[in-house]
């Protein structure tokens, strides 16, 4: 029987370097000769210690990369190629709140919002919108969880507050825990 390997990668976003370990194990006697790895279909090379998928400050590094390995059995025994995922991503979301919005009390009103984020990186982010008076005074939020970014979205709401000028403004987390720079802002009437 061929050994088997398993990895400790979450499959998570992260904002920083991404270490993978991995442990092979084999049922039989003949015992593990050891453990290949490439990633994002590079070379094959021996593994000799955790895999660090870095997170460089050029953002080169971001995006979704595949880890490939195997391991080899003392018999020659080898593994069906096993794969896991270290995703990297170290740009924080713009939001954009291109259009005023207006409605009347009790009826729904629509804002709209995008989450810009660089690519590669995390699909989603979590997003909130605050809606304040003129004086600042924060009256509303609506937490929407998470978004997809890069595409314009809506949210509709049952507006009960006074007659008024407001100001809304969105918030986003990326998937990686990158906070937004500057919230985006709108008027609301």
């Amino acid at each position: 029987a061929a050994p088997a390997t398993i990895d400790d990668g979450d499959g998570l976003w992260h904002n920083s370097d991404v270490t993978i370990s991995l442990s092979a194990s084999d049922i039989g006697a003949a015992g593990v000769a050891g453990t290949w790895w490439r990633i994002d279909g590079a070379a094959w090379q021996a593994l000799t210690g955790p895999i660090t998928v870095a997170a460089t400050s050029d953002h080169l590094g971001d995006g979704a990369h595949t880890i490939d390995y195997y391991s080899v059995d003392n018999l020659a025994n080898q593994e069906l190629v096993q794969t896991c995922a270290a995703n990297i991503d170290t740009q924080a979301p713009t939001p954009v709140a291109p259009d005023p919005a207006s409605g009347k009390s009790g009826a729904r009103i629509t804002l709209q919002y995008q989450i810009n984020d660089p690519t590669p990186g995390s699909p989603t982010a979590v997003t909130t919108i605050r809606i304040a008076t003129k004086a600042g005074k924060v009256v509303k939020i609506l937490k929407l969880g998470s978004r997809s970014v890069n595409k314009p979205l809506t949210c509709r709401f049952r507006c009960l507050l006074p007659r008024g000028d407001y100001t809304f403004s969105v918030f986003a987390t990326d998937a990686a825990g990158n906070a937004q720079t500057a919230a985006a802002s709108n008027s609301l009437t």
